[in-house]
């Protein structure tokens, strides 16, 4: 007797390859190559930067860094040379439905596949500094 498999029956299972990263600039060029060359090779769908210590304002940015036709992606500009945050990820992979940012981090949300991402630094400093 043949089954029947009905929607509540198939279990879609979606295995997303993530890369998150201090990568402490993205000023040189041969700094974004080798970015590329690691994002290509390892087929990742998601990259999560943190420290860009650059203003991203532009596509060909990004681009330099992707390598699959389509990008989508949410930036944290640096403050100078501080800080910085940059998400980049594939549509086909990660459909974004909400998200929400500040200085500090960035929130992806997909919830057809009930997934969240955060890409997120702590400053360090004497001013954070408490006593317990």
């Amino acid at each position: 007797m043949a089954h029947s498999w009905g929607l509540s029956s198939v279990l879609l299972l979606v295995i997303m390859k993530i890369l998150s990263w201090n990568i402490r600039g993205l000023g040189r060029q041969e700094k974004r190559r080798m970015i590329k060359k690691i994002i290509r090779e390892r087929k990742i769908d998601i990259a999560l930067f943190q420290e860009t210590k650059k203003a991203i304002e532009s596509n060909d940015m990004v681009r330099s860094l992707w390598t699959r036709d389509k990008m989508e992606y949410m930036v944290v500009n640096s403050d100078g040379l501080a800080g910085g945050l940059l998400c980049i990820w594939d549509p086909g992979v990660f459909q974004v439905v909400d998200c929400c940012s500040s200085r500090s981090f960035i929130l992806l949300s997909d919830t057809l596949r009930l997934s969240i991402v955060a890409n997120c630094f702590a400053v360090v400093g004497s001013s954070l500094v408490g006593s317990w």
